[in-house]
């Protein structure tokens, strides 16, 4: 899976488990998922999505009205289901995770190499 829809997945966990406000979290809607077309849609409801958090995300995602069965067979829904789980196992007792990551938990250095031929 794509470091970029990990680091969505992280951040659409957080707001969700911490019941962030739309207007704080509206990045997410801004994501999309281009691929296929089943992925993409997938992304825009989970965005508007507040799981209960009282059984596996995966299992909560895939008894919504709007997750039709055949989006299970689609490798890139089937990954994030996957890694949405893994998400909540790590992180389930971390407190303000979603402040954590405004403030800079994570951040990027850029590597510039130069290659001569």
């Amino acid at each position: 899976m794509k470091l970029m829809t990990t680091l969505f997945l992280l951040h659409w966990y957080a707001a969700k488990k911490e019941k962030i406000s739309v207007a704080e979290n509206d990045c997410l809607e801004k994501f999309s998922y281009q691929t296929r077309p089943d992925s993409e849609e997938f992304c825009k409801q989970l965005v508007k999505f507040q799981p209960a958090l009282q059984q596996t995300l995966s299992a909560e995602t895939e008894n919504q009205y709007w997750f039709p069965y055949s989006r299970k067979k689609d490798p890139i829904v089937s990954a994030m289901l996957k890694m949405l789980d893994d998400i909540d196992e790590k992180f389930c007792d971390v407190k303000n995770l979603w402040e954590r990551l405004k403030s800079g938990a994570i951040s990027f250095h850029n590597l510039f190499l130069k290659f001569e031929i």
